[in-house]
């Protein structure tokens, strides 16, 4: 049973992770050079879907990671959050969540000038720098937490 909520946490991980850098590094970069009207056509089509995956990639992330922890015997009680594993979960959960509170936010620039009808290309510039620090540096912090976990291992 373990060996099947690993893998699950694997590959909802690397859907979450995969989607975030590819917003950040990929289409985010790509759209800022086309025009407002072409920017809110693509940006309406590829946020319904990308929410749609990472929202449903992110749940299954945290909860098949929960699963894992809980069977493979090292995460059962509240007394094991003070654990060298328990504080590495902890960690992780609040690199993941300060993730998530930061991606909710720094979007709603863009979104506000395309509901107004205005250039969002000032605001994706913008946002740009602090989004990629936030995303791929908390995905590799996320790496080095599961490195530190021993993912793969019991």
């Amino acid at each position: 049973m373990f060996e099947l909520f690993q893998y699950l946490h694997v590959v909802s991980a690397v859907i979450w992770a995969g989607s975030a850098l590819a917003g950040t590094l990929i289409w985010l970069p790509a759209l800022v050079v086309l025009e407002p009207e072409t920017i809110a056509k693509y940006w309406g089509a590829l946020g319904k879907r990308a929410r749609t995956v990472v929202m449903w990639s992110a749940i299954a992330t945290i909860l098949t990671g929960l699963a894992r922890a809980y069977l493979s015997g090292r995460f059962r009680s509240v007394e094991d959050l003070w654990t060298p594993y328990g504080l590495t979960v902890t960690a992780s959960f609040a690199v993941f969540f300060g993730m998530r509170a930061y991606g909710r936010n720094s979007g709603k620039p863009v979104m506000a000038a395309l509901r107004a009808g205005a250039d969002p290309r000032p605001a994706m510039r913008k946002a740009l720098p602090m989004d990629t620090v936030v995303h791929v540096g908390g995905i590799l912090v996320l790496l080095g937490f599961m490195t530190a976990m021993g993912v793969g291992r019991v």
